[in-house]
This record gives structure tokens, sequence and C-alpha cells, in this order.
């Protein structure tokens, strides 16, 4: 049984393609529980639940009797809460190396809903792995440092820039800016109180019309692609080089958010921990920090001093911005020792096997049932 955020997507995505492939689990059904307002595509030996809002009804009794009669569970969120990890191999795939303070070590989310639910937690560096027990109050020996499935869609050649109608001829270089949110979806809080939060200002057209200006004349396609739970969502209209990758049109694709990554050529963040996974690639990385006095008063980082841990170029304002657009455009990679000096920190793998090393680690009774 799966889960994800957002809907059949993320670390649980790439477990479920894994286990598709192989023979061995061809007699296997696999579940997934999604929103209830998700389009269910038709897979092989793949049955879609709704997820339930509310108990004693027709949605809940549904997923309480696949969740019950699951041996296995996957998940990227705090989802699966009724499972018993005594006879259950529940896995917490979890959705991203955290630079940014959570859970336990948030202070806003530390008296918050635990995670006793999971029998094990997926780790991508054994650096990380003190941090992650400390993030998700469990032991060591809960932990699985694997990598994260997901960073298996890197390495993959798909057809997903021609599903978005983009000629990558046209361009030189391909750039893609994947901040995290401040405010989520439905508001609750805000990780950021200061005016400014990214070195673009995507209100304002006329200094996106120049933005784009800048990027046709240095054959460079700029991919802005929200985080699903980003309250922002600017979507950026008629621009030659600026182009929104909308969430809904990625998922209709049929791809994933790093199948895109596969074909970019710098990753523009903040304190998302997709610089972590793109790290994989060994290709340049800044980091947009407009905001972090504020976030780090607000969220708050792991680290002491985060700069000292962004294996990249350091960004705050748009002429810095176009700095390192310029060096990307000449094909010069300025920053590629601090990659190499960081990598172990969060990285312990470099390859497409995540999904393998996990399914190997938690499934061994290839039996159907219990």
């Amino acid at each position: 049984m799966f889960a994800s955020f957002p809907d059949f997507a993320d670390n649980s995505r790439a477990v479920y393609e894994y286990m598709m492939r192989q023979e061995k689990f061809s007699n296997w059904t696999f579940i997934w529980e999604v929103s209830p307002d998700f389009q269910f595509p038709t897979r092989n030996r793949t049955r879609f639940i709704k997820r339930p809002y509310g108990y004693w009804n027709k949605d809940y009794f549904i997923y309480i009797f696949n969740l019950f009669t699951s041996k296995y569970l996957f998940s990227t969120h705090s989802f699966f809460v009724e499972a018993n990890p005594s006879r259950q191999i529940s896995v917490c795939l979890w959705h991203g190396t955290m630079l940014k303070r959570i859970c336990a070590m948030n202070e806003r989310e530390k008296d918050g809903q635990r995670k006793d639910q999971f029998r094990f937690f997926v780790s991508p560096s054994n650096y990380y792995n003190d941090i992650f027990c400390k993030t998700f109050l469990c032991q060591p020996e809960n932990i699985l440092t694997t990598g994260y499935p997901r960073n298996d869609f890197l390495f993959e050649n798909t057809r997903l820039l021609e599903k978005l109608n983009i000629d990558k001829d046209l361009y030189s270089k391909i750039v893609v800016y994947m901040p995290t949110f401040r405010v989520p979806k439905g508001g609750g809080y805000c990780d950021s109180d200061a005016t400014i939060q990214s070195c673009i200002d995507f209100a304002n057209k006329q200094s996106l019309s120049e933005l784009s200006y800048f990027l046709y004349d240095k054959k460079v396609l700029l991919l802005i692609k929200w985080h699903p739970a980003d309250s922002r969502q600017f979507v950026v209209d008629n621009m030659a080089n600026i182009l929104s990758i909308d969430n809904q049109v990625l998922a209709e694709s049929g791809f994933q958010a790093y199948h895109l990554l596969h074909y970019a050529d710098a990753l523009i963040t903040d304190y998302s921990s997709v610089f972590c996974d793109y790290m994989l690639l060994d290709r340049p990385i800044a980091f947009d920090v407009s905001d972090i006095v504020a976030y780090a008063d607000k969220r708050g980082f792991v680290f002491e001093k985060p700069m000292d841990f962004m294996p990249g170029y350091i960004i705050k304002t748009e002429h810095d911005l176009k700095i390192f657009v310029d060096d990307i455009s000449k094909g010069l990679d300025k920053s590629a020792y601090k990659r190499r000096e960081l990598y172990s920190v969060y990285n312990d793998f470099c390859d497409d096997q995540a999904s393998a090393r996990i399914v190997n680690l938690t499934i061994h009774d290839l039996s159907v049932g219990f």
C-alpha cells in the first residue's frame, strides 16, 4: 500500500514503479490511497482508494480494510497512522533531506503528531542519520541509509519536454527554479516575515519581461516549478524565456518533477531539499537566500550556519541571479568544489538504485499475504 503528497508521486511512486517492473512482484496487488478528487489512472494490478475524511463512512471502512490487510506500507508523509509497526513493514520514505527544521526539531511542530506508525525511516546519508533520529524521535536501528527512490528519476531519459511543448534545441541551457514554500495552501502559518522572499519579482510583469529579455539574449530557458504546497503559485504568461510548469500539467503528463530536473543544466532553489538530490547530477546550483534571516528566525535550520552547507552560488538579488545565469550560459561552474566538499554530507550514493535498495532491505517475504 502506498500514499504520497502530491498523490501518486514522489518517493512512493518511484518504489511502486520499480516493483511494477520486477517479475518477482508480478502476482502482487498494489493499493494507492489518494485524495477524493484525484483522477484515478488505469494501471495493471493497482487499486486506488479514497483517503477518508472523517470516520464510520464507506471510504473509511475501505481504507481500514486495505490498510490492515496490507503487509507493506510506503508513505512520503504522516499517512497510515493506524498502522502497527510490530506486525507490518511500514516505511517512511519522507520527502527530502531537511536543511530547515521540521517535526521534533521545529518549535511549532515538536508537540505535534509523532510518527510511531513507521518501523523504518529512509535517509540519504550516514551523516544525516542522527538528524533524522532527532527529527522523527526514532532510534538508529530504524534508519535505512539508502538514498531517496525519487532520485532514480534523475537519470531517466523521457519525453517530458516534448509533452510540455519545450524544444530544447532553441536554448543553449535550461535552468529550473524550485523553491520551498513560505505559507502553505490554506494558510495556518508563515515561515518568513520578510517582505522579499525571492530574488525574482513575480508580481512585477515589467521586471519579469526585462528578465525574460536577458534570458533570451543568453539563450537560456528558465522553468519555474512551485512547491505543490506553496500558496504563491505565480503563473508566468507570454514570456519567451520564462515558463511556469504547472503541478497539475506535470502530473497529467505522466512524469515527475525529477524527470524535469534530468534536463536542467542548473538549479536555483532556496532552502528546499531538492538541491541535495540534484547534487547527484553534479551540475551548478544557486541558493536564493533573500529572506534567510527572517526564515531562520521563524522556521530555523538544522545547521547553525546554513550557508556553510549550501554547495553553490549564494544569490539575494536579481543582479546576483543574472551573474549566475551568465556563468551558466558560458559553461562556467565556479562552485563545483563546494559540491564535492559537501557531497558526502547529503548523499552516500550516486546512482539510480535507491528504490532497489529499499525494496531489498524491507521486503524479504515474497509470499502473498502474511
